[in-house]
């Protein structure tokens, strides 16, 4: 039986393989082959653990595709192939382990009665190790549009938002009492380990008694500036 596993960079693996007449005295050997083909790269051996179910280990070197080919023997050096098993194929997609990621927050935007009102978005890089961290530079919010493809950025205090404390940046959008009934998108760039990252979340601006109604529906509390 073919199946898929997902493992990280590093991760030890068991490879399994049963033996359907439950065969205690045969010889698995696993033949690991990259996405680029030709010879294996590595092979594990599977030794018999309990009726018919051989299992053995693998650490997975690198981020990439494998396939695993799970070849039964008669002989403990592995020169002759059972003729009354097959072989089964195991695809093994790696990983890079654990990633950076930037975290965003976006509160309801309600346009309020009168006057304006300044919303704070949040935004939070956390680094490999799942700790708060820098990116190389400056996170940007460098654009903000509505669902026509309308620039809002005007409403933004600043594209490059600001750094309040490791891993932690914050801009302010303010919505007026005359704005749209509309959907916004925002895109943020920033840079890890020299390329250039985007991540894209959106938002809308909604009236006062429609932002509760959606509050209590849903059961999120807006986030507003202090």
């Amino acid at each position: 039986m073919a199946f898929t596993i997902l493992a990280n960079v590093g991760e030890t693996i068991p490879l399994y393989h049963r033996l359907e007449d439950g065969a205690t005295t045969k010889f698995v050997r696993a033949l690991i082959h990259d996405d680029i083909g030709g010879a294996p790269i590595a092979t594990a051996a599977l030794p018999h653990v309990s009726d018919g179910l051989y299992r053995g280990w693998w650490i997975v070197p690198s981020a990439k595709k494998f396939s695993v080919s799970l070849i039964v023997y008669d002989d403990a050096g592995f020169t002759t192939k059972s003729l009354r098993v097959g072989e089964d194929i195991d695809i093994v997609i790696a990983n890079a382990g654990n990633q950076s990621a930037l975290l965003v927050s976006i509160p309801i935007l309600e346009r309020p009665p009168s006057g304006s009102f300044p919303y704070k978005i949040l935004a939070l890089f956390q680094g490999p190790e799942g700790t708060l961290a820098d990116p190389d530079g400056e996170v940007i919010l460098h654009a903000v549009e509505n669902q026509g493809g309308a620039d809002k950025s005007a409403n933004l205090d600043s594209t490059t938002m600001t750094r309040i404390s490791e891993g932690r940046y914050e801009s302010v959008y303010t919505v007026d009492s005359t704005a749209q009934i509309e959907q916004l998108v925002f895109t943020f760039s920033f840079t890890v380990n020299g390329a250039s990252m985007t991540k894209v979340e959106t938002a809308s601006v909604l009236d006062t008694t429609a932002g509760g109604d959606e509050i209590k529906a849903s059961g999120l509390n807006p986030l507003r500036s202090p």
